[in-house]
């Protein structure tokens, strides 16, 4: 059966980062000194060029990072010219932005739903807050629905851009490898994520500087599992391919 453990996945993170924890501190300084200004300027500008430009530089570091965990799952030298992905820039930008627009849709049921009770919308803009027990039991529902498809969509495509810098596959192949890759084990992975979202709000909390560690940890764990299953998937169609043979 295909799986993986969360605590070797975590201890291969932080084995990794002790071994190269010089290259991922001054790796985090840079990323930051490139996106902190990014985000300061995101703030401050009502301009569509400049939020598509700061939109691309951020999958562009993004990416970079994801190839940098896969060099190090693969126990390859990882170098700081690795934040450049030109080569599958196309595909991870676009798989990207194809990932992330039925997120934001999803969670715009609640909104389409709150809509049709104008009472409730009024008694918001009023107080600025509605009591849960008084929102009408469709905009409960519709949340409920909105947070369950959304958790499912982020969890079967987890590992769309590890397959676009890894294989190089182009973004609908992506989807359709992450979506096999990730079957029977989406409970699994979304405990996973609960665990690394909880690890770097623990990073957040200590001042910020934790990040340092939590997000290089973090990186190179999922990186172990998208190897590991991987591997195990690859193992698991040969043996059905095998089994195939011998039953013709």
């Amino acid at each position: 059966m295909k799986s993986f453990s969360i605590y070797e996945a975590l201890l291969f993170g932080w084995a990794s980062y002790k071994k190269l924890a010089g290259f991922f501190i001054v790796l985090m300084l840079l990323v930051g000194f490139i996106f902190i200004p990014v985000i300061i300027l995101s703030f401050f500008s009502d301009n569509f060029s400049i939020d598509i430009t700061i939109t691309l530089v951020t999958y562009m570091l993004f990416g970079g990072l994801l190839k940098i965990a896969l060099k190090v799952t693969y126990d390859d030298k990882p170098k700081f010219d690795d934040l450049l992905i030109t080569n599958v820039i196309l595909k991870f930008c676009i798989s990207s932005l194809i990932f992330y627009i039925p997120i934001v849709l999803i969670f715009l049921i609640p909104n389409l739903v709150l809509n049709q009770f104008p009472e409730t919308i009024e008694n918001l803009n009023k107080t600025g807050f509605i009591p849960f027990d008084e929102l009408p039991i469709l905009v409960i529902v519709s949340v409920i629905i909105s947070i369950f498809l959304s958790c499912y969509f982020v969890v079967t495509f987890s590992f769309v851009g590890f397959f676009n810098i890894d294989k190089q596959m182009w973004t609908f192949p992506a989807f359709i490898a992450s979506k096999a890759l990730t079957k029977g084990v989406h409970l699994k992975i979304l405990i996973f994520y609960l665990i690394l979202f909880l690890f770097n709000i623990l990073g957040v909390l200590l001042l910020g500087f934790g990040l340092f560690l939590t997000i290089p940890v973090s990186l190179v764990s999922f990186a172990h599992v998208y190897k590991e299953l991987s591997l195990k998937s690859m193992y698991s169609d040969t043996g059905n391919e095998l089994t195939n043979s011998q039953q013709n």
